[in-house]
């Protein structure tokens, strides 16, 4: 039935003057009918984009469209590394399903590419040819009320016209919702020297601000639709989250990128378990659908992982039990420890000895862990608190610290699996060890050296001895 398929394609007529020009259409599968005939020097995106509104301002939204690959219609050919261009962003938005030709098959889109011959024959036949624009729109448009309205199409029912089979008959209208169809990708990029890193949403670059004290940082840019976050390349720590505003070509940080200060730390000093930011992420995308993921999740030996790879296994155990963390980080298993430890076990042993807090779980999604002590002392000391307990936890001179693992579909498959890291200080001298922590153990020498210094004025002198430790947990 009309409009249940819209076909359109772009094709090249030379000018009396010799320049070239193009030609954009837009046709209706089912009828033939001529629904837009434009000339333009040179089709771009967003000449597609304002031809193809003008039409459905017209004729109604139609439930598919069917092009070839140019990039003013699609960039599924080209990489994904600009994201959506203007028109596959509003077709999502009008839920109009997309189709396009598989690529060296121009057969697939026959009708318009029939349809465009017969108007360059009917132009190339006319006694005066065009010299402009201008000239070529006037006689599209005679073509397109001769080809719609009077000239029968030996392909419609007893030769009907195209406006008789369009205008009789019921339309179609756009089928199921297209909000879940989402587009997921992830971009490499460096913090530029203004503080910004690019990103094309629509077919529209925008420029996202970070801070102008990150420039040269390199970062992994996950992209959500709308929303995005940047991460620390290195580190995995999030450096901005936001839900790009697509009206506008600069994001701005909120804070005036101030430079980082005694008050507010450098994110690119100090590790992600160690340093001072609220929130610090690291992701990845799996290629397994979300409960094969979960499953391995919840199944893994992190004793094991420890043995293999010592930083991964001591982002938990270290936590967990103090005593290993050395030999963990070095690669070898102490004589008393576990047989294996899962990330559910992490939670059986007492809160008091360093064993985690369940705080929540919703199965194959997220699990959550809560955890309280004041990590910068020799031997950690801990506080046996209950996931109800955790939230209103304000006892002065200790962080909590929240992490918590989750897993997500990606809509083209596979998951994206994250742990995110949350920590809180109940007082500013908990914050200044913890401080004190994470940059000494990233830092150079000398800039450790000043920093434990500063540790010992401030009274968390045992924070200096955990320095080397946090270093190499610095790469988690």
């Amino acid at each position: 039935m009309p409009n249940e398929r819209w076909q359109a394609d772009v094709t090249h007529y030379r000018l009396a003057g010799g320049a070239d020009a193009e030609i954009l259409t837009w046709l209706d599968d089912c009828s033939r009918y001529a629904l837009h005939i434009s000339a333009h020097q040179r089709v771009s995106g967003p000449a597609v984009l304002a031809a193809f509104r003008q039409t459905v301002a017209r004729f109604g939204v139609p439930a598919s469209t069917l092009t070839d690959n140019g990039m003013v219609f699609t960039t599924r050919l080209s990489g994904g590394k600009g994201g959506r261009n203007a028109l596959e962003a509003e077709l999502r938005r009008l839920h109009v399903r997309q189709k396009n030709s598989r690529p060296n098959h121009p057969t697939t889109c026959g009708k318009v590419e029939r349809f465009q011959q017969t108007m360059k024959n009917w132009l190339a036949a006319q006694p005066g040819q065009p010299v402009d624009l201008a000239e070529l729109q006037a006689l599209l448009d005679v073509f397109g009320g001769v080809y719609n309205h009077h000239r029968p199409h030996r392909s419609l029912p007893h030769r009907a016209t195209p406006a008789a089979i369009y205008t009789t008959r019921p339309k179609a209208t756009p089928g199921a919702n297209r909000d879940h169809d989402t587009h997921d990708r992830v971009r490499n990029d460096v913090i530029d020297r203004s503080g910004t890193v690019s990103l094309r949403v629509g077919g529209r670059l925008h420029h996202v601000g970070v801070g102008r004290a990150l420039a040269g940082t390199r970062v992994l840019i996950l992209v959500h639709d709308l929303d995005v976050r940047v991460l620390n390349a290195a580190t995995g720590e999030l450096l901005r989250e936001l839900v790009l505003d697509p009206t506008r070509d600069y994001q701005p940080t909120g804070n005036h990128d101030a430079a980082p200060n005694a008050t507010t730390p450098n994110p690119r000093e100090g590790s992600g378990l160690f340093a001072c930011p609220e929130r610090s992420q690291v992701a990845t995308v799996v290629d397994a659908n979300p409960q094969t993921v979960w499953d391995a999740l919840m199944a893994v030996d992190l004793i094991e992982v420890g043995r293999r790879k010592p930083l991964v296994g001591a982002l938990v155990v270290l936590r967990m039990l103090p005593e290993l963390a050395s030999d963990l980080l070095l690669g070898e298993r102490p004589p008393a420890a576990p047989e294996r430890l899962r990330v559910r076990e992490t939670a059986e042993a007492p809160a008091d000895q360093g064993g985690w807090v369940l705080l929540g779980e919703r199965a194959a999604d997220e699990i959550a862990l809560g955890l309280v002590g004041k990590f910068w002392r020799p031997v950690i000391s801990y506080v046996a608190v209950t996931a109800e307990q955790f939230r209103d936890f304000a006892e002065p001179g200790y962080v909590k610290t929240l992490y918590s693992l989750s897993v997500h579909p990606l809509a083209k498959g596979g998951s994206l699996l994250s742990g995110v890291m949350r920590t809180a200080t109940t007082d500013e001298h908990a914050r200044r060890c913890f401080i004190a922590i994470g940059r000494s153990g990233s830092a150079r020498a000398p800039r450790a050296r000043r920093w434990r210094a500063r540790a010992d004025a401030r009274g968390c002198r045992a924070a200096r001895r955990l320095g080397p430790t946090a270093d190499r947990v610095g790469g988690l």
